[in-house]
């Protein structure tokens, strides 16, 4: 995620597009631009490893590991973090619908001091659990 990323989303999402996180919905490219200009300004680094992908007609699935550094999480070490996204593009080839899948708990919960102690305790008990 750069300022580059920024100018081309117009070539790459519609301008109807429909973006879902574990986070937010939002609706439209400007919306979309908006909320990565916010992101791109609290983050000290973001990139994705896109590692598998399934393409079929209209519609995609994307394996990737996000690595990023925030100040806030973790005292701006790198976290890796791994997602699946769902695309449709429509008639014009461009990105209608973005849906990200990540453990939110992973990227944030985990990582905020005394929070990230009692989350990764309680997933300890429950892996001992099962």
């Amino acid at each position: 995620l750069d300022a580059a990323a920024v100018m081309a989303m117009p070539t790459i999402y519609a301008d109807n597009v429909v973006f879902i996180d574990p986070v937010h919905r939002m609706e439209g490219l400007d919306a979309l631009q908006a909320y990565t200009r916010k992101l791109m300004g609290n983050v000290q680094e973001c990139r994705f490893e896109c590692e598998h992908w399934l393409c079929q007609g209209q519609e995609a699935v994307v394996q990737w590991t996000m690595h990023m550094r925030h100040a806030s999480l973790r005292r701006g070490e790198p976290i890796a973090l791994k997602g699946v996204s769902l695309l449709k593009l429509d008639a014009q080839g461009r990105i209608c619908w973005h849906e990200d899948f990540y453990d939110l708990g992973a990227m944030v919960y985990e990582h905020v001091p005394l929070l990230g102690a009692a989350v990764r305790s309680v997933k300890h008990r429950l892996a001992g659990a099962a």
